[in-house]
C-alpha cells in the first residue's frame, strides 16, 4: 500500500513539475519528459492500489 502511494504522490508531484516548467507552450522537451513520468507514476500507483484493494477483497 505504502509503494502504491508513493507512486501517486511522485505522479502528482512530476505533473505539478511539468505545470511549472509549461511556460509559453508545453511542447518544450522537460514538460514532455515531466509528463510522461507523472503518467507513468501515476499509472503505476492506480495499478498497485487496485491490485492490493482487490486481493484483500479476494481473501475474505
Amino acid at each position: 500500500m505504502a509503494s502504491a502511494v508513493s507512486y501517486i504522490i511522485l505522479g502528482l508531484l512530476f505533473a505539478y513539475l511539468a505545470f511549472l516548467y509549461a511556460e509559453e507552450t508545453v511542447w518544450n522537451p522537460i514538460t514532455i519528459i515531466l509528463s510522461i513520468v507523472s503518467s507513468v507514476d501515476l499509472g503505476l500507483g492506480i495499478t498497485q492500489l487496485y491490485e492490493q484493494i482487490k486481493e484483500k477483497m479476494d481473501s475474505k
